[in-house]
Formats: structure tokens, sequence, C-alpha cells
């Protein structure tokens, strides 16, 4: 993964660079595991597919840093968005449902008391998804879960679906981004044929592709940076307080 300044160079925070007894001090100190959930999905043709998993592990790992706690590695199950669109995978819900279900006991078997599921992708199935899994296993657990939304970290970014907030954001967290491959009016986008499954659940998004704004002239890597620790700050404080409440 491309992406700059994972971490800090003090106490570890992402899991996979742990071994089992520095994971066992970690979960000592702070029994609170953050899970970046996000999706390989289309963001125009300006942003890299790996948009909106990337920014959950960015955030997930700054916001540790500040309040402690392991990150998972960034997921990218998800259900489906714009599935039609180039380069975008998507699952069922049903599945999605199971995997975090499954991924919550697995925490709680290591010895986790808190977790803090940050959904970077977003959507009427996503969100059904997500919150039926957390139902299902906290009716039985006594694991502290938060289910943090996109749009919850990032209110102040009006700008859409790989706009310029977006764009902002991968460019402060120094993605690939090409400003000179945005293209303001009809983009061009290969759609693939998408069946209908019998949720209903699947996006083919036939329509043309309209931006709100000039992504190009809105997008800069200083607002990419104030958004980044805005949201930071507002998920380190969160962990904080469900620490605290322990």
């Amino acid at each position: 993964m491309n992406v700059k300044n994972l971490g800090s160079g003090g106490d570890k925070v992402r899991i996979e660079e742990m071994r089992p007894r520095e994971l066992r001090r970690a979960i000592g100190k702070h029994p609170l595991c953050y899970v970046p959930m996000g999706l390989i999905e289309w963001h125009g043709n300006h942003n890299p597919l790996g948009t909106d998993m990337t920014r959950a592990h960015y955030i997930c790992v700054q916001a540790a840093e500040k309040s402690g706690g392991v990150v998972l590695p960034a997921q990218y199950i998800g259900g489906p968005g714009y599935s039609a669109y180039e380069g975008t995978i998507t699952y069922r819900p049903k599945l999605v449902e199971e995997f975090l279900v499954q991924t919550m006991q697995n925490l709680e078997k290591m010895g986790f008391k808190i977790v803090i599921i940050f959904m970077s992708h977003c959507g009427p199935a996503q969100d059904q998804a997500f919150e039926q899994a957390v139902h299902r296993f906290t009716s039985s657990s006594k694991l502290k879960v938060a289910l943090v939304k996109y749009q919850d970290l990032f209110d102040q970014d009006r700008s859409g679906h790989g706009g310029s907030g977006e764009t902002s954001i991968n460019m402060a967290m120094g993605m690939d981004v090409s400003l000179e491959e945005f293209e303001p009016t009809r983009p061009d986008i290969l759609m693939y044929e998408v069946p209908r499954r019998d949720d209903a659940w699947d996006f083919e998004y036939p329509f043309e592709w309209h931006w709100k704004e000039d992504v190009a002239k809105n997008s800069s890597l200083e607002a990419g940076r104030k958004l980044i620790l805005k949201a930071t700050e507002k998920l380190a404080k969160l962990a904080r307080q469900m620490e605290s409440d322990l």
C-alpha cells in the first residue's frame, strides 16, 4: 500500500506488524480494536480504486496512535455500491454481515472489549448489512461495538462520491491521484453487466455520470490534511470515551 506516514515510530498499532506478545501487551493497555472497512470501487478516473479502504485504514491508524489500541488491516468486503462501474468489487450483503459477525467473534476471543468499525464505504446495502451484523452480535455479547460511518467523521464534506473531499484526502495520504485525468463532462467509464439477484441490491447505474463540481480545481493537499485531522480527532475521542466507560 503506497501510503505515507502510516506509523509514527512509537508503539505499534497495526496488528499485522505485531508479534504475539506485542499484541498481548497492546490489548492489556487498551483493549480496543479499530476495524477499517472500505471497498474496491470506482471513484472517478482520477482516483485509485482503493480510495475507501485506504482512507479507512489511514484514519484508523492515525486515531489509534492518539488513543491506543490495535488496527486490523484494511478490508474491502462490502455491499453493493457502484457495482457496474469499472474496477468495482462488491459482495452479497449476507456475506458481508457474516464476515463482520465472525470478525467480532474473533476479536472478543482475543480479549478485546471495545470494537470501533469505521465504514469508509456507505450506502443502503452496506448500511443494512453492517447494522444487522452489529445488532445480531451484540444481542448476545458484552463486547462494546461502535459503528462509525464516513459521513459521521466528514460531515463538512458535501462534494460527493469521488469529489474534491475524497480526492483531497487521497492527495494528503500520498495516493496516486491524477487530476489531469479528471473529466468534467461524460467521463469514460467501462460499465459491466451486473445481474439482478434475489435481494435486489445490485446497482447497475446505466445513466451518465455527472459531477457536482470541478474536482480538479477544488481539490488540494491542504484541504485533505484538514479533513483527515478532524476525522482522526473525532475517532480518537470516541475511542477514549468508550474506554473510560468500561
